[in-house]
């Protein structure tokens, strides 16, 4: 259910078009090659070294070490690692708001309305 939400462009929340599942099968598939080639154990996890290796390959490089440590506690449930299926759920929660926001700076500036902010606070948050 959680990343049909996200993909939900449509918002008709709990059904795909084909379009939605095709950019989510693109998505899932890409995600899964970064994850495997940034674990260099091959042990099924990443470490938070992993993680921040990772989430550069996939091309959002201005996030802070600080945010790899607080995104592997909070998507890992405070474990030192994260699989596979945590992962992809982390990048494409990452995809869609960096999508989001971009769509929405000018010169560097974003403006968002109340509508904007409930309505990705609640497709982000309210249905994980």
């Amino acid at each position: 259910m959680n990343l049909i939400v996200l993909m939900d462009t449509d918002r008709r929340m709990r059904m795909m078009n084909f379009e939605e599942f095709s950019k989510l099968w693109e998505m899932l598939n890409k995600y899964k090659q970064i994850f495997l080639d940034a674990d260099a154990n091959h042990n099924g996890v990443l470490s938070k070294d992993e993680l921040d290796m990772a989430v550069r390959a996939a091309g959002l490089d201005g996030f802070s070490a600080e945010w790899g440590g607080m995104a592997m506690f909070r998507y890992s449930f405070g474990t030192p690692s994260m699989d596979l299926q945590t992962f992809l759920t982390l990048m494409i929660r990452m995809d869609q708001m960096t999508g989001f926001f971009n769509s929405r700076a000018s010169e560097g500036t974003i403006i968002l309305s109340m509508d904007d902010v409930s309505e990705k606070y609640i497709t982000v948050y309210y249905y994980y």
